[in-house]
């Protein structure tokens, strides 16, 4: 059995409430060009603060709508009408116990397109970091609309994450069964695919791969989950080995590389173990492909790369775990890839900076404005290498007394940063980009007490709305540990 394969082989609310939680529905692409360009019909850049159509014109540009409100529109008011005009029809016997918690008559129709709602409202985050007029988010929509055989664990995939997350807000027996049925059934479609040679290396086979691994986010109760997890992650790995320098002749390829990529880093986070050299393999034929010099080229919003800072931080961590360096030889390293983040950070252009007011809301009263999603997500990442790479400074035994002082001083800003942006744009595709950051936050006896608990609280928060069970769990697992006054940093 070839290395690839071989990952898959084991591997009481009211009515009205039920209904609001799956009422976002999905209706397609949509143009994401600004009002005028889209009133004109023209092609938009999509530039911010204001496209290049504006700006040459003279004319102020009219900004950008919310795709979230255009592509899932709230359909609460017509579910309810359906779904109590079937009530009133229906002259069947009352439920029994065991069906305590059914569908809503409106969500009958099939449960695959409920899940599919679902995840394409909670679960997809509408940014490309390719900021291109047909990003991964829109392809994938129309990857699931295609019901061919190479499609098939996509869609499967697809349902079953949406399903997942839908049950977990909506205690349901059936949506629970019925997700883990489409979950045994992207499975299914996924080993077919992997034993075709013309399908293992398909752009849908490693989007179902991935879609798996965030099905074992969204039901991870408990830590025996954790296996299953970076199962899938090796499994995505293996495939990136797979489809070679091939895969970064077209664009999809760089997507799908840029989506998988954290996840990798951060199963070796949490393993403390060394970047994988697929990975490795991967990262060069990204940076020196002529997909990776087209996003440079283009007038986007976007900066350097981070990418091989954030492998360095990782093997440190690991060289630190298994003590393969000296206590000077770390404190060196630690230092020279504080000095890159620092020099990173300086080389911004002026358009990812973000602005900071007073906001009682916000977490110590501030709130942060930044141009997009993606630019916040990039930022979070920055900060929370710089406090991973911080924390091994302060933790190090031959590190002078005042650099510990200052650097501490850092953290401790990084951190309030990481929160104000976590209570400035906590929305649902975004979310899950902040469980990480928060975690980290959250685990550190480093951080003052008022910020893990807010990382904690912030953590749970958002395993409620999305229904990512792995964000409630680890909140409830730091906040008893905090209770007890017995939990040191990981």
């Amino acid at each position: 059995m070839d290395p690839v394969s071989s990952f898959f082989v084991s591997s009481s609310l009211s009515l009205a409430q039920r209904l609001q939680l799956s009422n976002m529905v999905y209706y397609g692409v949509v143009s994401k060009g600004c009002q005028r360009c889209r009133q004109r019909k023209i092609k938009c850049d999509q530039r911010k603060p204001e496209c290049t159509r504006c700006h040459k014109s003279g004319l102020p540009c009219p900004g950008y709508r919310d795709l979230n409100e255009v592509i899932f529109r709230d359909e609460s008011s017509r579910i309810i009408r359906i779904s109590r005009k079937g009530e009133r029809k229906q002259t069947g016997p009352a439920l029994s116990p065991s069906a305590a918690n059914p569908l809503p008559a409106s969500l009958t129709s099939p449960a695959d397109e409920v899940g599919a709602n679902f995840f394409f409202a909670k679960y997809v985050f509408h940014q490309d970091p390719f900021s291109t007029s047909s990003g991964y988010q829109d392809w994938l929509a129309t990857a699931y609309r295609h019901h061919d055989g190479r499609f098939a664990p996509l869609r499967a995939a697809v349902e079953a994450a949406g399903l997942a997350g839908l049950s977990n807000i909506n205690p349901s027996p059936q949506l629970s069964v019925q997700s883990r049925q489409q979950y045994r059934h992207a499975l299914t479609a996924v080993k077919e695919a992997l034993s075709n040679p013309s399908q293992a290396a398909d752009d849908a086979t490693l989007m179902a791969v991935i879609l798996l691994g965030l099905y074992e986010m969204i039901n991870f109760d408990t830590w025996d989950r954790y296996h299953s997890w970076t199962t899938h992650i090796q499994g995505a790995t293996a495939l990136l080995d797979l489809r070679g320098q091939e895969q970064f002749t077209r664009e999809r390829g760089g997507q799908l590389y840029v989506q998988i990529r954290p996840q990798i880093l951060l199963a070796c986070m949490k393993q403390r173990v060394a970047v994988p050299p697929a990975l490795v393999t991967a990262t060069y034929n990204f940076q020196s492909s002529g997909i990776r010099e087209q996003l440079h080229q283009r007038e986007t919003r976007n900066p350097a790369s981070i990418c091989e800072i954030s492998f360095r931080v990782v093997n440190l961590r690991a060289a630190v775990k298994h003590g393969t360096l000296s206590q000077e030889a770390i404190l060196q390293s630690a230092l020279d890839i504080d000095a890159d983040l620092k020099t990173w950070r300086e080389g911004l252009p002026f358009s990812w900076e973000y602005c900071t007011s007073d906001d009682s809301t916000g977490f110590n009263g501030k709130r942060h404005q930044y141009g997009s999603l993606s630019m916040a997500k990039v930022w979070n990442n920055w900060r929370t290498l710089c406090i991973l790479v911080g924390r091994i400074v302060v933790q190090n035994k031959v590190c002078a007394v005042e650099r510990k002082a200052t650097t501490l001083r850092w953290i401790h800003e990084l951190m309030a940063d990481v929160c104000i942006s976590a209570s400035s744009v906590g929305e649902d595709g975004f979310a899950l980009s902040l469980v990480q950051p928060l975690h980290i936050i959250a685990i550190q006896s480093l951080a003052p007490l008022d910020t893990r608990r807010f990382a904690v609280e912030k953590l749970r928060s958002i395993g409620v709305l999305t229904g990512v069970r792995i964000a409630v769990l680890l909140a409830n697992d730091i906040a008893r540990r905090l209770k007890e006054q017995s939990f040191e940093g990981g």
